[in-house]
This record gives C-alpha cells, structure tokens and sequence, in this order.
C-alpha cells in the first residue's frame, strides 16, 4: 500500500515552488478499506481494515510554531486544515450532529477558508482541524485529535504506536533566514511579472482609447 505516494510528491514540490513551504500528511484511516468484522459497539455496523492515505497542504492550511524555525529547533506539532462534508461527519459521530450544524453556520469559520476567496463558501462543506503533537519529554504519548472548534471535538487520541514519528513531512527547497518559513524562485518572479502586466496594461489601454 503506498497510496500513490509519487503523485503527492510532485504536487509538493509544485506547490514549494510556489509558496515555498509544503506539506504532505502520511497517515491512516481506520474507516477505509474494506469491511471485515462487526463493530463490537454496534453489531449491525461493520469496522473497516482501514488504509494509508496522503494529503498535500500549502502553508494556508498548516498551523505550527513558526519560532521553532527562528531559533532552529524542530517542530513538535502542527494542525492541519481539512474541509469535509458536513453530513457525512454528522453520520459518523451522531451524538456531534447539533455541534456540527453550528459550526456549519458560523461565518467566523469561513472568514480565511482559501487564498483570494475570503467569504465564500459551501453549504456542505466545513473546515476539519487536525492537531498532531510528536512523541516528547511532555507529550511521551504523543498526541492527535480532531475539532470543528473550541467546543466540538470529533476524537482525542495518543498518538498511534505504528507512527514512529510524526506523519507530517515539510517540504522546503530554501529557508528564509531570520524567519520560520521558506523561499522560492517564484518570489524572486513576482515583481518582474508585475512590471510587464503594467507595461502590457498600458498598451491594451492605448489601444482600446485610440
């Protein structure tokens, strides 16, 4: 099982190039897979042999101690953003259902929900975090859970014995220094590309007018 781990990476380093940072998620979910015994909680359901997965975040969606990076320290946690279908959610934790449709409902949510689409958003999908703190001094369990908000917890767990670290791999082709945060080519891009859309600007616009 290697959940088509090439094509993460590559979108990775896509996505480095652009942003500079990346992230990609290599976990496990216990409700994939196949269906292979009843669920002792509720026989008339049956529990999953569960599946490695992957997901790519950008920085917008990946929350961590950016002082770690200023003081080159590693870093022990991150939160990361998902969006999934609300009902589906309230499928899978019932006794949740009236916390999630409030969350559903909260603007504040979805006030930063993607790069350039502040205040729009799904009816059906909502914002999922994930917190993922390593195996520490403090934390010698480790620790993962997710939450919808400050009052909507979905699961709290320690972190599962088979992760032998944290499953959270940074992508970074350059640090900035002085900073917690990466570099790319493309910032070096950004200003060039600007001078020439006011110079091409300036000549559609002479060309419309006369």
């Amino acid at each position: 099982r290697d959940g088509k781990m090439g094509q993460y990476g590559k979108r990775a380093v896509e996505q480095t190039n652009v942003y500079a940072d990346s992230y990609i998620y290599q976990g496990w979910d216990f409700n994939a897979g196949e269906n292979y015994t009843p669920d002792p909680k509720d026989p008339t359901k049956m529990k999953k042999k569960g599946d490695v997965i992957h997901k790519n975040y950008t920085p917008v969606d990946v929350i961590f101690d950016f002082t770690a990076g200023l003081l080159g320290a590693k870093r022990q946690w991150f939160i990361l953003r998902d969006f999934e279908n609300k009902w589906d959610l309230i499928a899978q934790y019932p006794e949740m259902g009236t916390k999630i449709l409030k969350v559903s409902q909260d603007n504040d949510t979805w006030s930063f929900m993607r790069a350039g689409a502040k205040g729009q958003h799904s009816d059906d999908l909502i914002p999922v975090f994930r917190f993922i703190h390593d195996r520490t001094m403090a934390v010698p369990e480790g620790r993962e859970f997710r939450f919808l908000g400050k009052d909507c917890w979905l699961t709290d767990t320690t972190l599962p014995k088979f992760y032998k670290k944290i499953p959270v791999y940074h992508l970074q082709g350059c640090a900035m220094d002085g900073s917690g945060f990466g570099y790319s080519p493309a910032f070096d891009l950004a200003p060039l590309q600007e001078a020439i859309n006011g110079l091409i600007s300036i000549i559609i616009t002479n060309q419309s007018t006369f």
